[in-house]
């Protein structure tokens, strides 16, 4: 199939260069990889060395893959590996030099009946598809994976999931895969019905997987080279606990991120913050009390994190206030970028704006770390004044925004607020973004289409 033929509504990829001066990153053109009609799906990950993975999925269609290599081309897209029939919602992770993990949910011969992953060792081939969650679990979704430098993998997911009303929630299971090994059998965590897992993996192959249920956060670390599960441990009180996001560092150290809430005051005077909650430990220690950062009255729907191979931590989200200036942003609501970072098993630095609140409506960053490095993508839309795709990049916290991308005004856009932006770095300080861009023509001639676009700079 010709790339300009795929039904693909996708992203416009981006390298960015990492900012190590105030001086402003360069970008290649934007090349087109795909267009086509709307698409709800795509994942990308880039190792240390530079190669990037990204995976393409159209309404209907079979996720296809292409790659590129630090100093070459974007491959041609390409069917996943057979052995993938019914593949839906594909995953990537990648790290050192060469090491790939893609996952998936299996859709046939019904909807939610498994969980697939394939893994790429350091020097090697992506091996066959090996099927990790099956029929048997009365329904799986939610796959979460992460890949060490070596090929060491975790891979977790919802079982069970048919037991709610809307497939959406179910136990945790996950499997563990020894670098040049198969996955062993799955472990189940719990039965209780819990959102979506989250996992990292530090180079090292100590990682942690963790998940809230009941407004809890539950946690268990984990040694792919051991093969180790660590006991269930539950890290918080019932609360506001949502979106949650980990990261791993080298001996166990790790970090948790989520949106949190508080009530403030009492009768009328009553009212609601929202701000960014997050827990970490240091290597060989255990999770301290959790905190609640960058509260204030301004929304917070989803954050970010990520860590470099030290450990070093940022988290990112975007503070949504609802104005009565219904010119500005999005009926009236506009928003700031704001970061925090944090060194291996310390406490998180007082938040930054990354992006002052202006006329626009900012989704929430993607983010990435490495080599002390830190990259944020995000996209923004108004209605009377151009949005567009922002980048902040760094070391060790992110700099000044830029606008890589710029897009006209936009009206009744679905999927506000705005393009999916998703963010992966390299050891080098090449970043790169891909994001889902309209194609301008598409309204006007009655069609919805979209373009997949990529660019590499540093």
């Amino acid at each position: 199939m010709s790339r300009c033929r795929l039904p693909f509504i996708l992203s416009l990829g981006l390298a960015l260069g990492v900012l190590a001066t105030p001086a402003r990153a360069a970008f290649d053109p934007p090349t087109e990889l795909a267009h086509g009609s709307y698409s709800t799906s795509f994942a990308q990950a880039t190792d240390a060395a530079g190669t990037t993975t990204a995976l393409l999925t159209a309404v209907g269609a079979a996720p296809q893959l292409l790659t590129r290599t630090a100093s070459g081309p974007w491959s041609p897209l390409a069917a996943l590996p057979a052995g993938t029939a019914g593949a839906v919602g594909p995953v990537a992770a990648a790290a050192g030099n060469g090491a790939l993990a893609l996952a998936w949910r299996v859709d046939r011969p019904h909807k939610y009946d498994g969980v697939a992953a394939a893994v790429r060792d350091p020097g090697g081939v992506l091996g066959a598809p090996a099927t990790i969650a099956g029929p048997g679990d009365d329904g799986v979704r939610h796959p979460a994976v992460a890949v060490d430098a070596d090929g060491g993998a975790v891979l977790a997911y919802n079982i069970g999931t048919r037991s709610s009303h809307d497939s959406n929630r179910g136990g945790v299971a996950l499997a563990l895969r020894a670098p040049g090994l198969p996955f062993r059998s799955a472990v189940t965590l719990q039965t209780e019905r819990a959102q979506a897992p989250a996992v990292a993996l530090a180079p090292d192959g100590h990682g942690l997987v963790a998940w809230t249920r009941s407004g809890t956060v539950f946690a268990v670390s984990v040694d792919v080279n051991a093969g180790r599960v660590g006991a269930v441990r539950k890290l918080t009180s019932p609360g506001s606990h949502n979106a949650l996001r980990v990261a791993a560092g080298p001996g166990g150290a790790a970090t948790m991120a989520w949106q949190g809430r508080r009530t403030i005051g009492k009768g009328k005077r009553q009212h609601t913050q929202y701000g960014v909650g997050v827990a970490w430990r240091g290597a060989g220690e255990r999770f301290g009390r959790p905190a609640l950062i960058g509260a204030g009255d301004d929304y917070v729907r989803d954050v970010a994190l990520a860590a470099d191979e030290d450990g070093r931590a940022t988290v990112a989200w975007a503070r949504a206030t609802f104005g009565d200036d219904r010119r500005l942003g999005y009926n009236g609501v506009t928003s700031a970028i704001v970061a925090a970072t944090a060194a291996s098993g310390h406490a998180f630095g007082a938040p930054q704006v990354v992006k002052p609140r202006s006329t626009t409506l900012c989704g929430t960053p993607s983010i990435a770390a490495a080599s002390g490095r830190v990259a944020l993508a995000w996209s923004c839309v108004a209605q009377r004044w151009p949005g567009g795709i922002q980048v902040a990049l760094g070391a060790p916290a992110p700099g000044r925004p830029q606008t890589v991308t710029p897009l006209a005004a936009l009206r009744d856009r679905s999927g506000l607020p705005g393009p999916k932006t998703t963010a992966t770095l390299d050891a080098h300080g090449t970043a790169t973004v891909l994001y889902q861009l309209s194609d301008p023509a598409g309204p006007a001639a009655g069609t919805n289409t979209d373009q997949v676009l990529a660019t590499r700079g540093r």
